[in-house]
């Protein structure tokens, strides 16, 4: 900025300083200092500040059980709660202390998020506005067939090409703000094309090409959440990659009851290469593990204390008896602090592993691609949860027993040769 010249004078040629009372929209530092502002304003009025998200505040009364919410982006803010006296004193509260707002009785939209509640008392989130402007942007003639699958299992998306081919960081990023919001069924198209997004080849721009077509024909697509009762648990899963580069594909899914569609859903690559698939399971339970904690600590804070364990599921059964056993062999040595977390927390009795045949876990969505009938399944339960659906179908059938004991027959096998290694 430059100060007036007819008001203010350089004094013996040195230019003259000048503080603002009040900071100005655009500079550095007027975010911190609105939120300053609007965290004295929030607690002033008996509300805490969530240790698990700064952006959320709670105030509850523990004699009535009543309690109210303030959820904040910037300067968006949600007012929920069960005490809709202390909603109208909130809203009363934040008039008075600002020269102007906007109020809405009903939440239909936030942060350009649509949000709708369905005729079975689930909330319905979607995109509509946003996947209809990236079409416009990116699409520039009429789509004449729709993809049934987001991403070709078929094309690599691992080899980098050269500057002859544009980037396409630009379509993927685009995607991928939508996938992590409200279409988690693209997260793992949007995570592998953007490995390559800076140096894209052939098989990039088709795999682009045929996200765009995929998202077409799904539009109207959305995430439902709802249920009667909040009961946290997830599912995680890795996709080995052998080979020059072995650097596994993680993911893992939440959700808050089986009526529930996903809350939280993540896909991405390894930092690591992994040794083995096993390595890559334990790899990704230990990351679930992490955010499953973090979920317990907010949702005791919000009221829905988890007094059962959290059950992570995993389609690895060595992964899973090695974690629960605390087992250190010689091929687990690089990997024992991921071990050692992991049982310590199912020995807390936080966090409970179990098992489930791959065609049932959803997390596989996450980290490769899938032929369409599995890709269908897994994407419907991301989007809408298990309702009407068995969690673990058929868990006690023949196959899947014999799989069970081969697996538990291997890993006894090697814990004994490793055992007479060291005795020798």
């Amino acid at each position: 900025m430059k100060l007036p010249t007819n008001t203010y004078q350089h004094d013996n040629g040195k230019p003259i300083v000048v503080k603002l009372k009040k900071s100005l929209y655009g500079l550095k530092q007027a975010g911190e200092l609105f939120h300053k502002m609007l965290h004295s304003c929030i607690t002033s009025i008996d509300y805490k500040q969530s240790i698990h998200d700064q952006c959320v505040y709670i105030k509850h009364d523990v004699d009535t059980g009543l309690q109210t919410i303030i959820v904040i982006y910037v300067d968006d803010i949600i007012i929920t709660g069960n005490d809709p006296d202390s909603i109208e004193a909130t809203k009363k509260h934040f008039a008075n202390f600002f020269t102007k707002i906007t109020t809405d009785d009903k939440l239909e939209r936030y942060i350009g998020i649509d949000i709708n509640k369905g005729s079975d008392g689930r909330y319905e989130l979607s995109q509509l506005p946003y996947t209809k402007k990236v079409m416009d942007r990116f699409v520039s003639s009429p789509i004449q067939k729709s993809a049934d699958i987001p991403i070709n299992p078929n094309l690599d998306y691992r080899t980098l090409g050269d500057e002859s081919i544009p980037p396409i960081q630009d379509v993927v990023g685009a995607i991928r703000f939508l996938a992590d919001r409200t279409r988690p069924d693209l997260l793992t198209a949007a995570s592998m094309l953007g490995r390559g997004a800076h140096k894209p080849t052939t098989d990039h721009i088709q795999g682009a090409k045929q996200l765009l077509k995929f998202l077409h024909g799904t539009t109207d697509h959305k995430v439902k959440l709802g249920g009667d009762n909040i009961k946290l648990f997830a599912m995680a899963d890795a996709a080995y990659v052998p080979g020059n580069d072995s650097k596994s594909q993680l993911g893992f899914t939440f959700f808050l009851n089986l009526k529930s569609g996903t809350i939280c859903a993540k896909s991405r690559r390894d930092d690591t290469i992994s040794h083995s698939s096993t390595e890559a399971e334990i790899k990704a339970i230990d990351m679930a593990i992490i955010k499953a904690l973090w979920f317990r600590g907010f949702l005791e804070e919000l009221g829905f204390p988890q007094n059962e364990p959290t059950e992570i599921i995993t389609d690895n059964h060595a992964a899973k008896i090695i974690s629960e056993q605390n087992s250190h062999t010689e091929k687990t040595a690089h990997i024992v602090m991921r071990i050692n977390f992991i049982h310590q927390e199912v020995e807390s009795g936080r966090i409970k592993l179990k098992w489930i045949n791959t065609e049932s876990n959803v997390a596989d969505i996450l980290t490769k691609p899938l032929p369409l009938r599995i890709f269908s399944q897994h994407s419907h339960v991301l989007l809408n949860g298990f309702d009407g659906i068995p969690i673990i179908p058929d868990e006690n059938s023949k196959r899947n027993q014999r799989k069970k004991a081969r697996h538990e027959k291997i890993h006894t096998n090697f814990t004994d040769i490793n055992n007479d290694d060291e005795s020798h």
